[in-house]
């Protein structure tokens, strides 16, 4: 379950303003799990190759991640707001990790992408949740980050 504070980068704002990402179904998202500390600062042009964003080593988890499989768009004039919801990723039969899941980023398959600070970004992270090192830790069984339907994965105010 996605609990914990979850942090939306400035690059997502970035290429979404100048038109290099649209979050529509031709983009491919994908979420994946991470060990380590989760991102504190919505700054830079994270990247799934950084250190920092680590996977887990275990039966039934493949470095990448799922892709996410289909999204809802939501404009809500009443409080100002805009929101994405998507299908919850499941991994099938999620064994113990080499390492504590701590938190999950949601990244953008994509080469070539042109940040506010030059030069090019692959496979962008755009946003990341935190998730409990000791609660809802891969135990063998199906797992599943899920965003309640009251909760939207991303939510624009």
């Amino acid at each position: 379950m996605a609990e914990g504070t979850g942090l939306v980068m400035n690059q997502l704002k970035y290429f979404v303003g100048s038109k290099q990402i649209n979050l529509k179904a031709t983009d491919v998202l994908k979420v994946i799990l991470c060990t380590g500390t989760n991102p504190t600062s919505p700054d830079g042009s994270p990247k799934l190759a950084d250190a920092g964003y680590a996977q887990p080593t275990m039966s039934g988890y493949t470095a990448g991640g799922q892709t996410i499989s289909s999204r809802t768009y939501l404009q809500y004039d009443a409080t100002d707001t805009a929101e994405m919801r998507i299908t919850n990723p499941t991994w099938t039969a999620l064994f113990t990790p080499s390492a504590p899941v701590t938190f999950a980023a949601l990244y953008l398959s994509a080469t070539g992408l042109v940040p506010s600070v030059g030069g090019t970004v692959d496979n962008p992270i755009l946003a990341t949740w935190e998730l409990s090192a000791t609660d809802h830790q891969p135990n063998g069984g199906d797992y599943t980050l899920s965003w309640s339907t009251a909760v939207a994965m991303l939510k624009l105010t």
